[in-house]
């Protein structure tokens, strides 16, 4: 047994200084680890031990009770699997590669979890994340300068591809955005409905259409459940209402740019013309991974072998740009079972209570569902943000089950 008044002794401030090192991380996550240099995005790496090192020392002094638990099992069972697959990998080094984050993910996130439900402070990491969204909110604004960030937008740059991917950038800010609108209506703290729409203002500028559509997304959602009842339909109108107002805000000159990208996107999906050379590539490389599948069902082709595929198929070596496929072709069932389990154990378990509005059940649903909406334009199953939020999902769902 761990001597856990000697452990106390060395460390009286512990759960200070992990509070602390869980906002801090938070803000590498964001902003550090979304940097294009890779030689930034280690300090991200290098501060993740710092989080595991402080969390290990809190799980020694509580002699490991409750380390194992239903989420560290299902996320372990999908760390397993990815580095499995490495055994029949069509390309081992990029699987070792991708296996090897979603493991330091899965012990970034175990200890999280452990930590957060322990001391009841779900709370506590949403806020640290929402921190997190609004220090690359800040960093982006000041990198470029109101002024530059509009002109450039006018111009038909998609801003932010100058330290970070601009795809990335405008999703993690639509998050920022949801959330801090999760605070105004469901926490009543409004003020932060101005922090929304700056947040969303420039995420457009990154000119990531998923971006938007994810936005949407968790928009419906707030609203849906914000009203119960008959009320409910006040709801849905107010989005329809929001959304037609956003809809004709495209037209605005700022916004030329994103408008043409997303009539590209539609142009594709409904076979009018209009699309654009980046939905037409995305369309080959679908047909491509669902190909792969059919070849490869039941263990796919290895864990991020992706680039194998479209080497074949397009000549670049590139990822499918829709997680379900990228997992299905490279994962096989097992793997998108594995890793999607993650997300339907949400999904279940949180529904019955959001319709409650039970406030924290809400946000789970609302984020899961942009998660999924983004799944289909990109690949996130070993995205730090994407499994930072699942993390916080699970931490929800386990407090709101005892209170």
């Amino acid at each position: 047994m761990t001597n856990k008044s000697f452990l106390s002794k060395v460390f009286p401030e512990l759960n200070r200084a992990i509070d602390a090192v869980v906002y801090i991380y938070m803000g590498f996550v964001f902003v550090i680890s979304m940097n294009l240099d890779p030689e930034i995005k280690k300090y991200s790496n290098a501060f993740a031990l710092v989080v595991m090192a402080l969390i290990g020392v809190y799980v020694l002094i509580n002699n490991f009770e409750g380390f194992i638990n239903k989420f560290s099992l299902m996320f372990g069972l999908y760390t397993g699997y990815c580095l499995l697959t490495i055994i029949w990998s069509a390309d081992k080094s990029i699987s070792i590669e991708r296996s090897t984050t979603v493991l330091k993910l899965f012990i970034v996130c175990s200890l999280i979890y452990y930590y957060i439900t322990r001391e009841r402070k779900t709370d506590m990491l949403l806020h640290a994340i929402y921190i997190g969204g609004l220090s690359i909110l800040i960093f982006t604004i000041v990198y470029y300068g109101p002024r530059a960030y509009i002109a450039g937008m006018m111009e038909g740059k998609r801003m932010g591809y100058d330290f970070a991917d601009a795809n990335d950038l405008g999703r993690a800010l639509m998050y920022t955005s949801i959330i801090g609108l999760y605070y105004a209506f469901y926490e009543k703290r409004w003020w932060n409905i101005s922090i929304s729409l700056i947040s969303a203002f420039v995420s457009v500028g990154t000119g990531c259409r998923i971006a938007i559509i994810i936005f949407v997304v968790g928009l419906f959602c707030l609203f849906f459940f914000y009203f119960t009842g008959k009320k409910r339909i006040l709801g849905i109108g107010a989005f329809i209402a929001l959304a037609g107002i956003s809809f004709a805000l495209l037209y605005l000159p700022v916004f030329e740019s994103m408008r043409i990208r997303i009539i590209g996107m539609l142009g594709e999906l409904t076979g009018k013309e209009g699309a654009d050379i980046s939905t037409n590539t995305r369309m080959i490389m679908a047909q491509a991974g669902i190909k792969q599948f059919l070849e490869t069902p039941v263990l796919g082709l290895g864990i991020g072998t992706s680039n194998v595929i479209l080497l074949k198929v397009i000549g670049v070596e590139s990822y499918l740009h829709n997680n379900f496929l990228e997992m299905l072709a490279c994962g096989g069932i097992i793997g998108f079972m594995v890793f999607y389990a993650l997300h339907f154990t949400v999904l279940i378990k949180n529904t019955k209570q959001a319709f409650r509005r039970n406030t924290k059940a809400v946000l789970s649903i609302t984020l899961l569902m942009m998660i999924l909406a983004q799944d289909i334009s990109t690949v996130d199953y070993y995205e730090k943000i994407t499994l930072i939020l699942i993390t916080y999902m699970f931490c929800a769902l386990e407090q709101y089950k005892t209170e």
